[in-house]
């Protein structure tokens, strides 16, 4: 059963069953912690959450309550937590139906969809969650074919999208390629859930996964970091405060791509133990809750 775009009750119950265990435990008290979010919509995500997986009622009423008085976000990002919010809450006994899904759709309709290339990765993020929501198969299929296209021609075999880090200076453009990875990372998280499996699509060797590996290395090695929206100028890289600065922002993208790596990646290994317990609110909230793997426990003999 889909409960929240990216995780379904299989999820909540994984999380629950290992309340006591690394990593979740510290996720757990994460998400449990009195302390309140900065962005009102980042706070109706929390409560959301709270509902979902601790069966918090109150939390999700307050949620609701938040939520109807809240204007419908501009900013592509934020609209996206505002759609897993309402698939969190709609199962809520307070929760009532409104015409908000239809209001969001006439805000996306009546803009055409960006040329920027991160912008229009986070626009097909919303046609899908709003597909997955009203199960519009119109909408699901821009978020697959916006995909498939983004794999076919904007992804270099390297792991880079040019039309997204050659634009300057050297933190925007690295954050520009995490950002888009975390939209291609989204739609197909949410299409794996209906049915649709992107992870393994591939043209010339090349997949969402090959995006996602490429920052990587930069997270360890960020003064190598070479695009700075100048073509003819070399770069000076990215100093380590900034680089650890831009990946505690938007972590989120590496518990979900983590359990698609055959064998285990080391360097995501290494990276989720600096950084978790994770809460990414663009890219879907506390995922280390939802998506990661109870360490095992040793047995002795």
């Amino acid at each position: 059963m889909m409960c929240g775009l990216i995780f379904t009750d299989t999820h909540i119950q994984n999380a629950r069953k290992n309340k006591k265990r690394t990593p979740h435990q510290a996720a757990w008290e994460q998400l449990l912690s009195s302390s309140r979010a900065g962005d009102a919509w980042q706070q109706v995500q929390w409560d959301a959450w709270r509902y979902q997986f601790n069966a918090d009622l109150r939390a999700g009423e307050q949620g609701i309550l938040t939520f109807q008085n809240l204007p419908l976000p501009d900013h592509l990002p934020t609209l996206f937590i505002a759609l897993q919010a309402y698939a969190m809450l709609q199962s809520h006994p307070a929760f009532q139906p409104s015409d908000w899904l239809t209001q969001c759709r006439q805000q996306l309709d009546q803009q055409d969809a960006p040329s920027d290339i991160v912008d229009h990765l986070w626009y097909a993020v919303i046609q899908t969650a709003i597909g997955v929501i009203t199960s519009d198969d119109t909408c699901i299929q821009y978020g697959v074919d916006t995909l498939k296209h983004t794999v076919d021609k904007s992804i270099h075999p390297e792991g880079y999208l040019p039309a997204a880090v050659k634009t300057g200076p050297e933190s925007v453009a690295l954050q520009r390629q995490i950002q888009s990875v975390q939209a291609l990372i989204l739609i197909a998280e949410m299409c794996e859930h209906i049915g649709i499996n992107l992870w393994q699509y591939n043209n010339r060797g090349v997949s969402i996964m090959t995006a996602a590996t490429y920052p990587l290395y930069y997270y360890f090695y960020p003064e190598k970091w070479q695009w700075n929206g100048e073509e003819w100028k070399p770069s000076d890289g990215i100093d380590e405060a900034t680089a650890k600065r831009i990946f505690q922002t938007h972590a989120g993208f590496l518990e979900l791509v983590r359990r698609h790596y055959t064998p285990p990646l080391k360097a995501i290994q290494m990276m989720l133990d600096d950084l978790r317990p994770i809460y990414d609110p663009f890219c879907g909230g506390f995922v280390t809750l939802s998506h990661a793997e109870a360490k095992r426990r040793m047995l002795f003999i």
